[in-house]
């Protein structure tokens, strides 16, 4: 079943974010008046003033008398992160770099306190889930599936709230919107066994900065090896894109 398609205010609202997400409007550049949108768009003021709205509330845009006038991106709402990873396919490499950044900060914390306060049953779920994760033939998707486990767990067993309510909003606005680039969350092999023994080692030591020295290790040569592909992918796709320009030329 095919979801509805977007209504008139929903275009102008994607359209003009995207556009200033891309840089077409610095912070504090006018947009375009309500009647040269409506003109654009073949539409009314009503809707253009309500897509100009959902601007304000992603905090992009700013509605003052006179027009609308773009927002500094970095003040605007945590909605935006997914709005920056879809703008490009592949994603951004650095976008990928700092959003996994943050996740790696969480997931280390947590890991500390999950050592540190986690009960007999939650160590041996992760201990479980450790030894999966060691083996080279694991597939992908399972080896997705374990890894978002073994982060949940950690964050269950800190008892600290706050870790789940930020942990489930990064997953949903980053770590959902690379479901087809799931290798991109792959430890490297060489450094994979070594990193998940010193984890598990933490975990059954009690040792919470050592668990979170080997977790922040762990999510750090994740990032790196990611970057490096994502790179490796916009420069394929940009030699691509030329060499089509050049035979349609």
């Amino acid at each position: 079943m095919q979801g509805r398609p977007p209504s008139v205010t929903d275009r102008i609202s994607s359209e003009l974010r995207d556009e200033i997400l891309r840089g077409r409007y610095q912070a504090g550049d006018r947009l375009p008046s309500e009647r040269e949108l409506a003109e654009r768009f073949d539409t009314h003021r009503g809707a253009v003033r309500e897509a100009l709205k959902k601007l304000e509330q992603l905090g992009i845009a700013e509605i003052r008398r006179g027009g609308a006038r773009a927002a500094p991106i970095e003040e605007a709402s945590l909605d935006i992160v997914r709005h920056l990873m879809e703008l490009d396919n592949p994603p951004d490499p650095h976008l990928f770099d700092q959003i996994f950044e943050v996740f790696g900060g969480l997931f280390s914390h947590a890991a500390r306190l999950a050592a540190e306060r986690a009960d007999d049953e939650q160590r041996a779920r992760v201990a479980a889930i450790l030894a999966q994760l060691t083996h080279d033939d694991l597939p992908v998707l399972e080896e997705h599936e374990r890894i978002q486990e073994l982060s949940e767990l950690f964050v269950e067993a800190s008892q600290n709230m706050i870790f789940a309510l930020v942990r489930r909003g990064l997953h949903t606005e980053f770590i959902e919107r690379i479901e087809n680039h799931k290798t991109l969350l792959r430890p490297p092999d060489a450094e994979r066994a070594p990193l998940l023994g010193a984890i598990a080692k933490a975990m059954a030591e009690r040792d919470g900065p050592a668990a979170a020295n080997a977790v922040y290790d762990l999510t750090r040569a994740v990032r790196i090896q990611a970057v490096a592909i994502l790179e490796a992918e916009r420069d394929r796709r940009r030699e691509e894109d030329r060499v089509e320009g050049a035979r349609r030329r």
